[in-house]
């Protein structure tokens, strides 16, 4: 009936399960690159500058821009419910403020909610009822996690951030993909374009 009931479950197999061969962020190790483009080692910090210069932003700014992240909301008096974006364009906003994100990012974000407010529209009455009955459980990944750190919740702070480590970097020529590792072994995808010799992010997490 409801196709993401479980999403919980699977995210936390995701994050818990894996069992990665570490490598420090702030030291890229030559095995951990894997790149098609030129000035390997310039490119790889480049990036790792991005990211840790998005997580410091993200400590610094993450609550005030979530203040407009869109979210479900009930209708009073029925048990249905919407996904109210009426805010989703200052979250927008917010995030590019950073000087961060790339051109692209902002539709990838939309997309990401589009989708499901697409699924909820088409939920009809019965299984509205139906949720209601059992108790709805999340039905977005953002539900369920910091979306920042594409984490369950947790109190992040500098010294979390200094723990984070590289698995994966794949370059190739303007584009990018990175895999960093948290403390508790939980991962995050990026995907990056090199923007007039800056590296931006133009996908993260969910917002892909």
């Amino acid at each position: 009936m409801v196709s993401r009931k479980n999403i919980a479950a699977a995210w936390c197999m995701i994050f818990c399960c894996a069992q990665p061969a570490l490598v420090h962020a702030g030291a890229i190790h030559a095995s951990a690159v894997n790149t098609e483009s030129a000035g390997t080692l310039s490119d790889s910090n480049e990036i790792l500058a991005t990211l840790n210069s998005y997580y410091r932003w993200v400590l610094a700014n993450a609550e005030t821009v979530m203040k407009n992240a869109p979210g479900i909301v009930d209708v009073p008096g029925t048990t249905r419910f919407y996904l109210d974006r009426s805010a989703e364009q200052e979250f927008i906003d917010g995030l590019m403020a950073s000087g961060l994100f790339s051109a692209e990012f902002p539709a990838v974000v939309s997309g990401y909610y589009s989708t499901f407010e697409k699924e909820f529209s088409g939920y009809s009455a019965a299984e509205f009822d139906q949720m209601a009955h059992d108790g709805r459980g999340p039905l977005m990944e953002v539900e369920d996690m910091d979306i920042f750190f594409c984490a369950q919740e947790y109190t992040y702070n500098d010294e979390y951030i200094k723990n984070i480590r590289l698995k994966d970097l794949q370059i190739k020529g303007n584009t990018a993909s990175v895999l960093t590792v948290f403390p508790f072994e939980w991962e995050t995808n990026f995907k990056l374009q090199k923007v007039d010799g800056k590296w931006l992010i133009s996908a993260f997490c969910v917002y892909e």
